[in-house]
């Protein structure tokens, strides 16, 4: 089982336009991961860990132009398409630090994130993945599935606590990443647990009756 990982980076994040015009965009570019520290949510990720995790969103998404992102905070590791606004195009290496930058795109959520560039609001990134915990070390498992944009908050780090308290697991069949089952139910109260119990037996005795009527 793999737990979803946030982390805020808002520190050196640039809003860039070029061209003119018909030609004009808008990209984000700066520090986007950061290895070999202890962050504000507690954690730290060795340098390999982020380097293999990269390497493979790189060889998976970037250079595939589909490391699609979005705007806002998400509670799963899937992306949610109505909700992207920019495509990572480039991550690369500075020591324990990956930079990267993103060309916003003309969807409805980039469009809000455009104009939040153009007024020099102040926007942050948000790394989201999953992977394994050890005494607040990030296991070589870890996953990256999207790098997200957010408005700065005044720390550079915080607690994602509300979103990462599941257990997430790939399925196969569907193509993406779900809840664990065993999580939800350990997170079911006693009387939660008796309700649906009586719903499922209500059900079964209503498809029971509907046998006998036929």
């Amino acid at each position: 089982m793999a737990k979803l990982l946030n982390e805020i980076q808002t520190e050196n994040i640039e809003s860039i336009c070029e061209g003119t015009g018909d030609k004009k965009s808008w990209h984000l570019q700066g520090c986007m991961l950061r290895s070999e520290y202890r962050n504000l949510n507690n954690r730290t990720y060795p340098a390999a860990t982020i380097a293999r995790a990269v390497e493979e969103y790189d060889r998976n998404f970037i250079s595939k132009n589909k490391a699609l992102d979005c705007l806002g905070h998400e509670d799963s590791p899937n992306v949610s398409y109505d909700r992207v606004s920019h495509i990572i195009t480039k991550l690369w290496r500075e020591g324990n630090d990956w930079f990267g930058r993103a060309r916003i795109l003309d969807t409805p959520s980039g469009q809000i994130l455009r104009s939040l560039a153009e007024a020099k609001v102040p926007i942050g990134i948000s790394s989201r993945g999953t992977g394994s915990l050890s005494d607040g070390i990030v296991g070589n498992d870890f996953r990256l599935h999207a790098i997200d944009a957010v408005t700065s908050p005044s720390a550079g780090c915080f607690v994602e606590g509300l979103l990462e308290g599941a257990d997430w697991e790939f399925d196969e069949v569907r193509g993406e990443w779900v809840k664990a089952a065993r999580d939800k139910m350990r997170r079911m109260s006693s009387r939660q647990l008796a309700q649906e119990d009586v719903r499922i037996r209500l059900f079964q005795k209503w498809l029971d009756s509907r046998r006998s009527a036929s």
